[in-house]
């Protein structure tokens, strides 16, 4: 009968080893599971079938990856269920509109504060639980698990810290400012 697979993505978007994280990078408002036929290519078999869940903004890699574990072992069922009666019917994936999703590098972990605060917030959701967004502060690393998005701190260059935001740090970023959780 041959292999299937339970990918975290709606193929033949976000090929490859980090479907969640870079979902959730990119900004992209859903995701989901699609059974595919196993082959010679990475994650470039024949689609039994796919269901799509939302990206919430309050996800990050762990709820995101639960979710889509609870909804792959769901359709599991449902493919073999269609490929043991013979109503499994596969469709090749669209080659034109294959995306990739790399394996995450340790270097795009630490934090840029030049980039924009909303772009920041998504990496440190995109790495959490594991294996974590960091900065380096008085020489010090530090990992960021949690941050809001603010307005932009007057007159602060990316990186510097607003002393005055109160609960916890606020940091300048290149469009906007994230307010750190303590």
């Amino acid at each position: 009968l041959g292999c299937i697979n339970a990918h975290a993505s709606l193929l033949p978007h976000l090929r490859g080893a980090a479907p969640i994280q870079r979902a959730i990078l990119a900004g992209d408002r859903e995701t989901g599971v699609t059974i595919m036929r196993i082959n010679e290519r990475m994650d470039a078999g024949d689609v039994l079938c796919a269901r799509t869940v939302a990206i919430e903004p309050e996800d990050d890699t762990g709820t995101l990856g639960g979710k889509l574990s609870t909804l792959a072992a769901e359709l599991l069922v449902e493919a073999v269920d269609l490929i043991v009666s013979g109503a499994a019917r596969w469709t090749p994936q669209d080659e034109a509109a294959v995306t990739y999703a790399p394996m995450v590098r340790r270097d795009e972990t630490r934090i840029d504060w030049a980039l924009p605060a909303v772009e920041i917030e998504r990496r440190i959701r995109a790495f959490r639980p594991d294996p974590a967004a960091f900065t380096i502060h008085d020489g010090a690393r530090l990992k960021i698990l949690a941050a809001a998005v603010g307005a932009s701190v007057p007159d602060s260059r990316p990186g510097s810290i607003d002393s005055d935001a109160v609960p916890g740090v606020r940091v300048a970023c290149g469009d906007g400012s994230l307010l750190l959780s303590v």
